[in-house]
C-alpha cells in the first residue's frame, strides 16, 4: 500500500488538473462548482503531486 498510494496520488491529482482545464475551456462541463473550490482544487493537486514525488523519491533512495 505504501508504493501504490503515492502514485494513485499523483494519478489522481492529474485528472482533477486536467477537470479544471476543460472547465477553464468549456464551462458548460462545470466539473467544478465555483472560483474558489477552483483555486482550492488546484492547490490541492499541487500538493498532492509534490507530496507522492517526495514519498516516491524517498522510498527509492531507501532501496
Amino acid at each position: 500500500m505504501r508504493k501504490i498510494l503515492p502514485h494513485l496520488t499523483i494519478v489522481l491529482a492529474g485528472m482533477f488538473l486536467v477537470f479544471y482545464v476543460l472547465d477553464i475551456f468549456n464551462e458548460a462541463m462545470n466539473f467544478v462548482g465555483n472560483r474558489i473550490s477552483k483555486n482550492l482544487l488546484v492547490i490541492f493537486c499541487i500538493s498532492a503531486l509534490l507530496t507522492a514525488i517526495l514519498a516516491i523519491s524517498q522510498d527509492r533512495k531507501r532501496h
